[in-house]
């Protein structure tokens, strides 16, 4: 890439990820705070549910907006490369991505990486 970097262009170039592991029966919910001036935008999810779920869904909003909303059917691991992206555009909204409460001893896991 030719030409100067801002120092935005470069905060933003950093890939963070955020998990939530929670008990049996619980929602995984990935919550990316607000930041002034920015832009989250989710590249990849790996999500897992340990047995068939009963009302398993991803979602994936940001501000009031679902940008994402799909029903997961069956148990184990699922990767998810967004090689777009997912985003709505708009800067300074938080990002709230949730794995569904699996049903009666269902455990599911959420992984995130937002850039």
């Amino acid at each position: 890439m030719k030409g100067n970097l801002s120092r935005d262009a470069i905060q933003r170039s950093v890939a963070t990820t955020h998990g939530h592991h929670p008990a049996a029966n619980t929602a995984a919910v990935v919550t990316v705070a607000a930041v002034e001036e920015e832009i989250h935008v989710v590249v990849y999810i790996l999500l897992s549910y340990n047995a068939a779920p009963t009302n398993g869904r991803l979602t994936v909003v940001s501000g009031s907006t679902t940008l994402l909303d799909q029903d997961i059917t069956s148990e184990g691991l699922a990767p998810l490369p967004i090689e777009a992206g997912i985003h709505n555009g708009t800067k300074n909204e938080a990002m709230v991505v949730t794995l569904a409460a699996g049903g009666s001893g269902v455990i599911g896991n959420l992984e995130v990486l937002v850039v």
